[in-house]
C-alpha cells in the first residue's frame, strides 16, 4: 500500500505503471461492489413491503412478485404505480399494499369516485398486518445445519417479535376511516384454527398456515357485506358493495400474509390467491390490474408529485442501475488515468552551472536538425575557437577520421 500511495500516474505510458494501477482498480471496483451490494435486514434476507418490481420484489419475503407473476399467467396486463394519476382509470382492478396506516379522505373520495366511473370495477386494498420476519426465522431455525445456528436464528426472531410488540404498543387502541375500523391488539400473531369462508372451496383448511393480529370492523349501515375468509367471527377478507358503485366492489384483506412472496410458497395458499383473484377479474377478456405500491395511507397525486428531472433518473428503476453502474465505471476511468494520487515525489536538485547540461542541450538541437554537414560544420568552429584560432568560415569542416587523428 505504501508503494501504491506514494507511486504518480504519468498518464498512459510507463510499463512500471501497470502492475500498480491494475492494484488500484481492483480496489476501487471491490469498493464500489460493497457499497453498491444491497442492504436487507440484520439477517442478510430482504424484507420490504408490498415491492413487486426488480430484485426487492423477487428477493423479500414480504415482497408481491409472485402475486403478481400468478396474475400474469392468468392472462392477466399487470401495471405497476406509486401514485394515484390519471393512468388508473384506464385499469379494471387496482391492489393497494400500503404500508401502514389507514387510507385518507382525500385517498377515499378518489377510490369511491374511481369505482363510481365505470362499472365492474375492483379496488382491492391489502392491510400489512404483520412482520413475516418472526415466522421466516422460525421456518429458518428448524432447517438450520447446527443447534448452535439454529438458536442463533431463534434469538434474532425473538428480537423481531420484540420490536415488533413494542412497536404496536405505542399504537391507538384504535383507529376508523369512512370503509372500516381496526382494533389493534397488543400481543403476537394468532394462527388461525377454525377457517371458514366461500374462499376455501376446493382447498383444505387444515394445510394453510394463516394468522391475524388486527380486528376490522365495517359499518353495516354504510356497506353491504360479504366474508369471503374468516377465522370464527374475525373477517380476513372482506367484499363490500355499494349501490351507487354500479356493480363496482371492495375486497378488504385484512392480514396480507397469504398473498406475499414467503407464504407463497405454500401450495394451498397459492389456491386461496388464485381464488381470491376470481373476486377482481372481469368474467371475459383479459382484466387490466394495476398494484399500487405506497409507504402511507395516503399516496401521493400526480400533482403532488414533482416534475422529472434530469437527476430522477437516479432513483428511477431500471434506469438507476445503468446511471449509477456508468458512473462508477467513469470514476475508475478517471483514477486511473488523470490523476496524481499519493504523497510527492522528491526530485533530484539539479544545479544550474552544470555546463554538462549545455552540452546535452545544444547536441539535441543539432540532432533536430538531421543535417549532418551543417552539424560537423558547427563543430568544427567550437573546436577552433576552444584553441583560440580565429574561426575560418571557409575551412573544410573536420571529418570524423580527421578528429581522431
Amino acid at each position: 500500500m505504501d508503494q501504491c500511495r506514494s507511486f504518480q500516474f504519468a498518464g498512459l505510458g510507463g510499463t512500471a505503471a501497470r502492475p500498480r494501477l491494475r492494484c488500484l482498480a481492483m480496489v476501487a471496483v471491490l469498493v464500489v461492489v460493497a457499497i453498491s451490494s444491497g442492504c436487507g435486514s440484520e439477517a442478510g434476507v430482504e424484507t420490504r413491503y408490498g415491492q413487486s418490481r426488480g430484485r426487492v420484489g423477487r428477493e423479500s419475503i414480504s415482497g408481491t412478485a409472485t402475486l403478481a407473476a400468478l396474475a400474469r399467467r392468468r392472462g392477466n396486463q399487470m401495471a405497476v404505480t406509486g401514485r394515484l394519476s390519471p393512468r388508473l382509470d384506464r385499469q379494471d382492478t387496482i391492489v393497494w399494499f400500503p404500508q401502514q396506516g389507514l387510507p385518507s379522505e382525500k385517498t377515499i373520495e378518489y377510490f369511491e369516485t374511481w369505482l363510481q366511473a365505470e362499472p365492474n370495477r375492483t379496488l382491492v386494498v391489502v392491510n400489512r398486518g404483520y412482520d413475516l420476519q418472526h415466522s421466516y426465522s422460525r421456518r429458518a431455525a428448524r432447517l438450520a445445519e447446527t443447534p448452535h445456528e439454529a438458536d442463533t436464528i431463534r434469538r434474532h426472531g425473538a428480537r423481531i417479535l420484540a420490536d415488533e410488540l413494542a412497536d404496536r404498543r405505542r399504537l391507538a387502541n384504535s383507529e376508523s376511516c369512512a370503509w372500516f375500523s381496526v382494533q389493534h391488539a397488543r400481543i403476537q400473531p394468532q394462527i388461525c384454527e377454525r377457517l371458514r369462508g366461500p374462499l376455501l372451496l376446493g382447498i383444505e383448511a387444515d394445510r394453510c398456515r394463516l394468522q391475524w393480529v388486527d380486528r376490522f370492523h365495517f359499518p353495516a349501515e354504510t356497506f353491504e357485506r360479504k366474508t369471503l375468509l374468516a377465522d370464527g367471527n374475525i373477517p380476513l377478507v372482506t367484499l363490500l358493495t355499494k349501490p351507487d358503485w354500479i356493480g363496482s366492489r371492495l375486497l378488504v384483506v385484512s392480514h396480507s400474509a397469504f398473498l406475499l412472496n414467503l407464504e407463497l410458497t405454500n401450495r394451498h395458499h397459492r389456491q386461496l390467491a388464485a381464488k381470491l383473484m376470481n373476486y377482481f377479474e372481469l368474467s371475459e377478456g383479459s382484466t387490466r390490474i394495476a398494484f399500487l405500491e405506497t409507504d402511507t395511507g395516503s399516496p401521493p397525486t400526480a400533482t403532488d408529485t414533482p416534475p422529472r428531472t434530469t437527476l430522477s433518473m437516479l432513483y428511477q428503476w431500471p434506469l438507476c442501475i445503468l446511471v449509477w453502474h456508468a458512473f462508477a465505471a467513469g470514476m475508475i476511468f478517471c483514477m486511473v488515468y488523470f490523476p496524481y494520487l499519493g504523497r510527492p515525489r522528491p526530485e533530484k536538485a539539479v544545479p544550474l552551472t552544470d555546463f554538462g547540461r549545455h552540452v546535452s542541450a545544444l547536441g539535441q538541437l543539432l540532432a533536430a536538425t538531421r543535417d549532418d554537414l551543417s552539424a560537423r560544420r558547427e563543430l568544427h568552429y567550437y573546436f577552433q575557437a576552444a584553441q583560440h584560432v580565429s574561426p575560418d568560415r571557409s575551412a573544410r569542416p573536420i571529418r570524423r577520421k580527421d578528429h581522431h587523428a
